[in-house]
C-alpha cells in the first residue's frame, strides 16, 4: 500500500466524518459494478423471453463472462473502464435490439435508418431503452483483487466455455460474432461494387424473349386491355389475414373470391428493396441502387398504359426521391402537414381515398391506366388513427384491422363505380410482417422461422372473377411482375429473374436463374423458401446463387 493510502485510511480512522465518506466510496465503487452487470443480465433475460433460444442465452451468458474477465486483467483504471464501457455498450446494444426486433444487428437495419422515422409509434420507448443502455455501459468498475494467473484462468475458462457453446448451438446466438457478420457483409458489398463499376456487359445473362412459365390464358370477360390497380400493404404477413381472430375480415372473405397464390413468399427485406424488387423482378445491392432494366410499368407503358404511383410518404425526401427513380409516367407526391398519418404521411384512410380519386381521374382518360400505391399505417411500431380492433389494447392488431376497414370502404365505392367494370385489383405486400417483440405479443401461437421471410399474400380481383387457387410451392415475390404479364397475355422481352406463378415449381424451375425464384436475401446468408421448407444454405450452393446474384447486381446497373 503506497503511502497516500496509508495516510487517507489513517485520516479516516481518527476522523468519523471522513471515515464515513470513505466508506460512501468503497460502497459506491461496488454498486456501479454490481448495477453495470445486473443491468447486462437483465437485458439479456428479456432477450431471451423474446428470442427464446437457449443457443442465444448460454452464449451471450459466457460471453459477458469474457468481458467481465478481459475487463479485470486490465490494471489501469482509465483504460480499465474504457474497454469495459465499449465491451458492454456493444454487449447491451445487442440484447436491446434483439428485445425490441427479435434479431441483433443487422444490415437492413443500418441500410434503413434513413427510415428512423418511421418508427414514431414507440420512439420513446426506443429511445428510453438507449438511454439506459448508455448510463448503464459507461458505469466505472474496479480491479478484482486476484492474483494474474487467476484472473487469466477465469478468462480461459469462459472462453472454452463459449467455444464449447458454439460448437453445439453455432455462432448465430453471439452478440460480438453478429458485429463481424455486418463488417463482413459490409466487406463483400464494397467488393461487389468494384466488381460493378469494372464488369464487361451482363444483361444477356438474365435476357428472356418472354415470360417463364407463361401458360395461363387470359380470361374471355376482360376487356383487351383492362386498368390495372397495384396495392402494396406495408409488412403484411398472410396469418394476419387467416388469423382465427378475424383481424382482417374483409380482405380474408375477398381473398377468397378471388384468384389466389398460397405458399408464396417475400423474396427479400424491406420497403425500398421489395417495392423495386418486385416491380423489376430482381435483387437489390443497397436500397437506394437503380435498376436500369425493363420493369412491370415500363410494360405497361410500352402497351399504351398510362402509369402512376402514389406517394403516402409525401414529406419523406428520400423515398420521394426513390419512387420517382421508378419511372412510372407520374408520381403523385403532395407534401403537408395536414395527413393524419405517421411522421406526415397518409393515414391508411387518406391513402384509399387518395387512390380512389386518382383511379376515377384515369378512369376518364381515353387510354388505360396502371395506379400502383403502397401504404404505410401498418409500419413496425405504428396504431390506428382511425379503426381498433376490439378494445384497442393492441397497437399491433389496430393497425391491421384499420387497413381492413379502410380497403373495405374502398372496395365498397369500386363495386358502385364504372372502374369496376374494366379494373383489376391487384392484392400484394411489400415484404413480410417484421417479427419484432410487439408483433410476437400479437401472435404468440404463430410460429415463423425466420424474423424477415414468411407467406405472404398475393390475390387478384375484378367483379366477376372465378375464384380460383394456385399453389406457388415456396416461390416468391420475383414472380409478381411476370405472373401479372402471363395473366394480361403479355408476352415482352424482359430480364425478370422471376418466373410466371401459374407454371408449376418444377417447369418453371429449370435452370440456375431460374432457382432464384426460391430464394430470399437481403445481403447473406441466403435462404430458402423452396417448397416452403425454410433453410439457410450449405456453403457449396450458397457460392453458386451468390455468383448469379452478382451477375445480376451487374446487369441492373447496365442499360442494355
Amino acid at each position: 500500500m503506497g503511502m497516500g493510502q496509508e495516510n487517507q485510511r489513517a485520516a479516516a480512522v481518527g476522523n468519523p466524518l471522513l471515515r464515513k465518506e470513505y466508506a460512501f466510496k468503497g460502497r459506491f465503487v461496488i454498486w456501479t459494478d454490481i448495477l453495470k452487470y445486473l443491468f447486462s443480465l437483465m437485458l439479456l433475460f428479456f432477450a431471451f423471453r423474446v428470442k427464446e433460444e437457449a443457443g442465444m442465452l448460454i452464449t451471450a451468458l459466457f460471453e459477458l463472462g469474457c468481458v467481465l474477465a478481459v475487463s479485470n486483467l486490465i490494471h489501469g483504471r482509465i483504460l480499465r473502464n474504457i474497454v469495459s464501457g465499449v465491451l458492454h455498450l456493444l454487449f447491451n446494444c445487442q440484447m436491446l435490439f434483439m428485445y425490441f426486433a427479435g434479431t441483433y444487428l443487422s444490415l437492413v437495419m443500418i441500410t434503413n435508418v434513413d427510415s428512423f422515422s418511421a418508427l414514431s409509434g414507440k420512439m420513446v420507448i426506443y429511445l428510453l431503452g438507449a438511454a439506459m443502455v448508455v448510463v448503464f455501459s459507461l458505469l466505472p468498475i474496479h480491479g478484482w483483487s486476484f492474483s494474474a494467473v487467476g484472473k487469466q484462468r477465469i478468462l480461459a475458462l469462459f472462453l472454452v466455455a463459449e467455444l464449447v457453446a458454439v460448437m453445439i448451438f453455432g455462432n448465430s446466438g453471439s452478440p460480438y460474432y453478429a458485429y463481424g457478420e455486418l463488417i463482413a457483409q459490409e466487406i463483400n458489398n464494397k467488393r461487389r461494387k468494384m466488381q460493378i463499376e469494372n464488369a464487361e456487359d451482363m444483361t444477356h445473362v438474365f435476357y428472356r424473349e418472354d415470360i417463364v412459365g407463361a401458360s395461363y390464358e387470359k380470361p374471355e370477360d376482360l376487356p383487351s386491355q383492362p386498368n390495372i390497380i397495384l396495392f402494396f400493404a406495408e409488412g403484411l404477413s398472410q396469418n394476419v389475414i387467416s388469423d382465427e381472430r378475424n383481424i382482417m375480415p374483409y380482405t380474408a372473405k375477398l381473398q377468397k373470391q378471388s384468384l389466389n397464390f398460397i405458399n408464396y413468399y417475400n423474396h427479400t427485406f424491406a420497403t425500398y428493396r421489395g417495392l423495386i424488387g418486385q416491380l423489376f423482378s430482381g435483387y437489390q445491392l443497397e436500397n437506394m441502387d437503380s435498376n436500369h432494366l425493363i420493369s412491370l410499368q415500363s410494360i405497361f407503358s410500352d402497351e399504351g398504359y398510362h402509369t402512376t404511383i402514389i406517394n403516402t410518404e409525401p414529406n419523406n425526401v428520400v423515398f420521394r426521391n426513390y419512387l420517382n427513380d421508378l419511372g412510372f409516367d407520374r408520381l403523385i407526391s403532395e407534401p403537408g402537414e395536414a395527413y393524419q398519418g405517421a411522421t406526415g404521411s397518409l393515414s391508411d384512410k387518406e391513402a384509399f381515398e387518395k387512390l380512389y380519386e386518382v383511379a376515377e381521374e384515369e378512369s376518364g382518360k381515353d387510354v388505360p391506366f396502371f395506379v400502383a400505391m403502397y401504404t404505410f399505417g401498418t409500419h413496425v411500431s405504428l396504431d390506428s388513427p382511425d379503426e381498433v380492433y376490439g378494445d384497442g389494447s393492441l397497437a399491433e392488431l389496430n393497425k391491421f384491422y384499420n387497413l381492413d376497414c379502410q380497403f373495405q370502404t374502398f372496395m365498397e365505392k369500386f363495386e358502385d363505380s364504372r372502374l369496376a367494370d374494366n379494373t383489376i385489383l391487384i392484392f400484394t405486400t411489400d415484404h413480410a410482417s417484421y417479427q419484432d417483440k410487439y408483433y410476437l405479443e400479437a401472435f404468440p401461437d404463430y410460429e415463423r422461422q425466420n424474423g424477415m421471410v414468411d407467406q405472404i399474400p398475393l390475390f387478384f380481383y375484378y367483379k366477376g372473377i372465378k375464384p380460383e387457387t394456385f399453389d406457388a410451392e415456396g416461390r416468391n415475390s420475383l414472380g409478381l411482375a411476370p405472373t401479372v404479364m402471363d395473366y394480361l397475355d403479355l408476352s415482352n422481352p424482359n430480364y425478370f429473374l422471376g418466373s410466371s406463378l401459374f407454371a408449376s415449381r418444377d417447369s418453371a424451375i429449370t435452370s440456375t436463374v431460374d432457382m432464384l425464384n426460391t430464394v430470399f436475401t437481403t445481403s447473406q446468408p441466403y435462404i430458402s423458401t423452396d417448397r416452403g421448407d425454410i433453410r439457410i444454405f450449405e456453403d457449396d450452393e450458397s457460392e453458386i446463387i451468390d455468383a448469379v446474384v452478382t451477375k445480376y447486381y451487374i446487369a441492373k446497373s447496365q442499360t442494355p
